[in-house]
Formats: C-alpha cells, sequence, structure tokens
C-alpha cells in the first residue's frame, strides 16, 4: 500500500525534516519539480549519514549537496533554523496546500483545488466539512481517515506479530501456498511503511479466485483487513 510516512528517525531527523518540507513547498506550492528533486536528493544523502552533523565540512562533497542547500544547511548548524522554511511556515495558503497533500492520494492539482475552490484550509476542515465525501474520492477517504497512523512506520516486532497471523492463515487456505513477507522487512529494517505479501502457487492459474479468497479470510475470519483501497486480479491493497 503506497503511503506517505516521514523518514525514519536518525542522528539528523530534524534537518531531513526541514529539507523534506522545503521540498514539498516546491513540488506542492510552488509546483518547481527540480528544486523539489533538487531537496529530496540532499535529505536522501544526508539520511545515509549515521552520525551527527555538527560542522558544515561534514558534508562536503556529499552528492546531491549544491551550493544553495549547503548554504542552508549552514544556516541550520548556525542558528538552527533556515530562513526560506521559515518564509514558507509563514505562507498560510502555502502551508494549507501542504497539509491538504499529506493525504494519500491527494496530490498538487487537487490540493490547490481544495484550497484555493473550495476553501478549505485545514486537515480538520476537511474533515468536518459537509461535503466531503463529494470532493474525495474512496482512495481519499480512506487516506483521510488513516492520515495520522499512515504517517507512522510500523515498528519490526509488530511487523513479526501480523506476519505470524498473515502466514499461518493464508497457508491454512492452501496447504500449496507459498507465502511470505517482502519489502523493507525482509531487508531486515527495524520499521517498515507497510507491509508487502507475496503470495505463489505452483499449479493455480486463476489467481483472482485465489486472492479474493485470501483477502475474504483475512476480513471476515480474523478481522486483519478492515478496508479495501484496491484489489484486482493479482494485486490488493
Amino acid at each position: 500500500m503506497a503511503t506517505k510516512r516521514k523518514l525514519p528517525d536518525n542522528p539528523n531527523s530534524e534537518l531531513i525534516d526541514f529539507l523534506q518540507e522545503l521540498a514539498d513547498y516546491e513540488k506542492n506550492v510552488s509546483r518547481l519539480i527540480h528544486k523539489y528533486n533538487a531537496y529530496r536528493k540532499a535529505a536522501s544523502s544526508i539520511a545515509k549519514i549515521d552520525h551527527k552533523i555538527e560542522s558544515i565540512k561534514d558534508i562536503k562533497g556529499l552528492e546531491g549537496i549544491g551550493k544553495k542547500i549547503e548554504a542552508k544547511i549552514e544556516q541550520y548548524l548556525s542558528t538552527g533554523k533556515i530562513k526560506k522554511l521559515e518564509t514558507n511556515r509563514g505562507d498560510e495558503t502555502g502551508a494549507a496546500i501542504n497539509q491538504m497533500t499529506r493525504i494519500m492520494g491527494i496530490g498538487p492539482a487537487h490540493a490547490n483545488k481544495l484550497v484555493h475552490q473550495d476553501r478549505i484550509k485545514s486537515i480538520d476542515e476537511l474533515r468536518s466539512h459537509p461535503k466531503r465525501d463529494q470532493l474525495l474520492n474512496k482512495t481519499q477517504q480512506l487516506g483521510l481517515k488513516y492520515l495520522e497512523e499512515f504517517e507512522q512506520k510500523i515498528p519490526r516486532d509488530e511487523m513479526k506479530q501480523m506476519e505470524t497471523i498473515l502466514l499461518r492463515e493464508i497457508n491454512a487456505i492452501d496447504d500449496q501456498l507459498k507465502s511470505e513477507i517482502v519489502g523493507s522487512y525482509r531487508r531486515g529494517a527495524k520499521a517498515s511503511s507497510d507491509i508487502d505479501v507475496l503470495v505463489t502457487h505452483p499449479t493455480v492459474t486463476k489467481l483472482s479466485s485465489l486472492l479474493h479468497k485470501i483477502v475474504d479470510t483475512l476480513t471476515k475470519k480474523v478481522h486483519f483487513i478492515t478496508d479495501t483501497i484496491s484489489i484486482g486480479d493479482s494485486k490488493f491493497m
């Protein structure tokens, strides 16, 4: 399931969040994708550093950090703030647009419509809007409903508990079914944004009926699934 998650904690998490916030403003408000990509790349590079950045020397030559972004990082190291970010935060309309794009399925264009045309300025206003369900499609409604949950990482210990339930129930449907948790969990991540389950069968060719049977079991028998975003012949979200 695609979700909008924050980068995992690391010694430079505040700086990473600041750069990500600058990136989001460029994408959602300014609509300058090249600047969005530049900030994202810088944030990604810093996320790979496993020690606290204390000096501008610590990032010299780091991939994705040019002179302009380096200057902003130097501001942060000196003052704990970034001037451009403070200016952006003072833009109430821009802040409202960024709030809307936190919701799964809402991109910059729809966010701009909600703010400018529908006059919605916050998540709370959207939740209480009398025409909320007409303004949002099903995916966006679920994104709003589970917004705070989607923005939290799933700890590995919790993933292990879910793995036990998923594999037990799926494999009980057909003893030839093979299922495993893949993605970041299989790579050993301490926390994951979502759960990716790969299910295979050596002989079944009609995948749709098998998938629906699995979803039905996880929904009605063990109440593992609460909502459905989409279901096709071979993929469920």
